[in-house]
């Protein structure tokens, strides 16, 4: 076991794309402070647009989809904007993890194109080991490309904004875990896609096109076939999927919400480590 995440993790750190995909991210938070710059300055000179957007903000409705960018009617004021409030806009706008469905379908990828893995599954006494190495894996470039996330948007705010603006620092600390939680989780419903699929670009679209919020269509479908549903207020299958509670955790969560996205994401884990173990046992190497 410990032969396979030390193989794993040595992979990913001598594998260009890790960097050339933790490269491509950060430009993107940076691009992405860059235009709610923008967009402040923009609803600073017109107030018409400002009012616009404080109507269109008492929306609650979630924005599932991935998107560049944010900005808050609150924002647009004098006071100076926290950095929580950016790094949490950017995280929930699903960029992050589009980038991490780039990463593991090139790094579990890359073992069938390399012939890697033939070499390593007859070393290992049970296969699911791989799984196990490359879950660890993808929590530690997870890891990293959150702390170099925030590092940038803070970068961004001093360039942009012109100053560093912190504050609830607690609140932040624990949005970033359940964050880093919520990100594996889907990182290991990637990978089964890898082991289903065996093919990069089918594991890829299907990731990105869930990120996207995609699996939404499956709302009006599932209210007309399961009339319970109907009764629960603003039912959504985005709210029972880890890639949907990353747009629905936010600063502003109570431990409630917390604790229902730790469940989804050990539910995930053990679910989808599962599927992928049988694939990797049953799977003609």
């Amino acid at each position: 076991m410990l032969n396979v995440i030390r193989m794993d993790l040595y992979r990913m750190l001598k594998s260009r794309y890790t960097y050339i995909v933790l490269a491509a991210a950060m430009l993107m938070m940076l691009a992405s402070v860059f235009m709610s710059k923008q967009d402040v300055t923009y609803y600073q000179q017109t107030p018409s647009a400002l009012e616009t957007l404080r109507l269109n903000e008492e929306d609650t409705e979630v924005k599932w989809g991935i998107y560049i960018g944010h900005v808050s009617p609150e924002w647009c004021a004098d006071a100076e904007i926290p950095l929580p409030e950016l790094v949490s806009s950017n995280l929930q706008s699903h960029i992050l993890l589009m980038f991490l469905v780039v990463f593991i379908v090139l790094f579990a990828g890359n073992e069938n194109r390399t012939g890697f893995i033939k070499n390593i599954a007859s070393q290992v006494r049970h296969r699911y080991e791989l799984v196990i190495g490359k879950l660890l894996s993808t929590a530690i470039f997870t890891a990293v490309m959150l702390v170099m996330a925030v590092l940038v948007i803070m970068l961004g705010s001093e360039i942009f904004f012109g100053y560093v603006h912190i504050q609830d620092f607690g609140k932040f600390m624990a949005f970033l875990g359940i964050q880093f939680l919520l990100h594996i989780g889907y990182g290991s419903v990637i990978l089964m896609f890898v082991y289903l699929f065996q093919n990069a670009v089918a594991s890829l679209i299907t990731g990105i096109l869930i990120a996207a919020g995609i699996l939404q269509v499956a709302d009006a479908v599932l209210l007309n076939v399961v009339p319970a549903f109907n009764e629960i207020e603003n039912f959504s299958i985005m709210n029972y999927l880890t890639s949907g509670n990353v747009a629905l955790v936010s600063m502003a969560s109570g431990n409630d919400i917390y604790l229902k996205a730790v469940i989804i994401v050990a539910i995930t884990l053990v679910i989808m480590g599962c599927f992928s173990g049988t694939i990797m046992e049953k799977r003609d190497i």
